[in-house]
């Protein structure tokens, strides 16, 4: 494969994905980053959002990630037991994308009723905790509310982002 190199996408849970790819799209908080064969080395943090993995010959992976940490290698022997690892546009160089993610899914494999469940769910809280505007919400200066809304912010854009991978408007 012309410009392929080696990735892998790994939770606690499963593998994800390991084998070629030639391009891996994903966003940092320093910004979005494109890992092509021959790539700079690089460690960085993923934020929640969807991470594509581009292969040749076959079809795009939509991956909904919830966060979590992307290495990039290219020393010698860096993609060594990946399939399709082996090419570099850099002599001498292999190019290895290690995602170590949190929690992440498959486009395919979302579940868009039970996201779209959780999403209703955690903006109804959300809206009991801020009151909706009427005045009739909870006292938001108690620390424990304050750390309430964060986590069901977070639940939130959880189901946000499952349900944009999943090709569903939201909102």
């Amino acid at each position: 494969m012309a410009n392929s190199f080696a990735v892998e996408l790994v939770t606690p849970e499963a593998d994800l994905y390991a084998g070629p790819a030639t391009a891996v799209v994903l966003r940092t908080s320093i910004g979005s980053v494109t890992v092509l064969a021959g790539h700079a080395p690089f460690v960085g943090d993923i934020v929640p959002g969807e991470v594509k993995v581009e292969r040749e010959g076959e079809p795009t992976l939509h991956v909904a990630v919830h966060g979590g940490y992307v290495q990039v290698d290219t020393s010698p022997g860096a993609a060594e037991g990946i399939e399709g690892g082996t090419d570099s546009p850099v002599p001498g160089l292999q190019t290895r994308a290690t995602l170590l993610l949190g929690i992440a899914e498959l486009a395919e494999s979302i579940d868009v009723a039970r996201a779209q469940e959780a999403l209703a769910t955690a903006q109804q809280r959300l809206d009991q905790l801020r009151g909706s505007g009427r005045g009739g919400g909870v006292d938001t200066d108690d620390v424990t509310v304050t750390a309430e809304v964060a986590v069901v912010e977070a639940s939130v854009r959880r189901a946000e982002v499952r349900l944009q991978v999943a090709g569903v408007v939201t909102g």
